[in-house]
């Protein structure tokens, strides 16, 4: 799966001989987002509006933490990041994009 990361642009997985999923790598990745963030940042960010989720937290290094942070489909990043500036000093800040390995985990599942 990581030379179909780097090598295609349109794809197809085929399970057992039906195809399960096909379209661009953008696209495709698009269906499968997760709307979680990842954010490195120091201080506390305390109680978040309920909206948002913190799905794990843990220490990094020099005093900082890293968390996962999901928010509901309908939101949007940029109320996520007001949320943290209130309350923390930010460091790092990133959308967790699925891998096409992980996507083909979650469609050969289902």
């Amino acid at each position: 799966m990581e030379s179909v990361e780097e090598l295609c642009d349109y794809i197809a997985l085929i399970d057992r001989s039906h195809k399960i999923l096909d379209g661009s790598k953008k696209a495709i990745k698009e269906q499968f987002k997760t709307h979680t963030y990842h954010v490195d940042y120091q201080g506390d960010v305390g109680e978040m509006p309920a909206a948002f989720e913190v799905v794990n937290s843990q220490p990094a290094d020099d005093g900082f933490t890293r968390a996962d942070i999901r928010i509901p489909p309908d939101a949007s990043v940029n109320d996520l990041v007001r949320v943290l500036l209130d309350r923390v000093a930010v460091r790092s800040f990133g959308e967790n994009i699925p891998s096409m390995n992980d996507i083909f985990i979650k469609a050969v599942g289902k």
